[in-house]
């Protein structure tokens, strides 16, 4: 691996910490990180992604949330009950427009970071 693709997954790794730890806060929840690159970032809560955010070519940056919905009964097991319960109470604080708003602010925050980081490696 090349020192340019070293120092490029350095940065990438340092502001996904910084990302999952600015994410985690926000929505008081240690069971999420983040995946981030220069172009877009994903939430994830149990190994699913709950949300991603994407800059586009006009540098417009816009988040799209997963919202869920099931049908259980009677004879519907309780893990499985309770995994979905999980992901409603949190799907349920998304939707809100000051988390939906904050998210979309941190996440485009750390997607221009890593982009300009990235930038400025190749100039120097």
């Amino acid at each position: 691996m090349n020192k340019q693709l070293k120092k490029e997954l350095a940065i990438i790794k340092n502001n996904n910490e910084e990302a999952t730890k600015a994410i985690r806060e926000l929505l008081n929840n240690n069971k999420l990180d983040v995946d981030l690159n220069r172009y877009n970032a994903e939430v994830n809560f149990k190994d699913e992604e709950i949300l991603r955010t994407d800059k586009d070519r006009d540098g417009k940056i816009t988040s799209s949330f997963r919202v869920y919905s099931m049908r259980v009964d009677t004879n519907t097991s309780d893990d499985i009950i309770n995994n979905y319960a999980d992901f409603l109470e949190l799907s349920a604080r998304l939707m809100r427009k000051e988390i939906r708003e904050k998210i979309n602010e941190v996440l485009g925050y750390y997607i221009i970071k890593t982009e300009t980081e990235i930038d400025n490696l190749k100039i120097s």
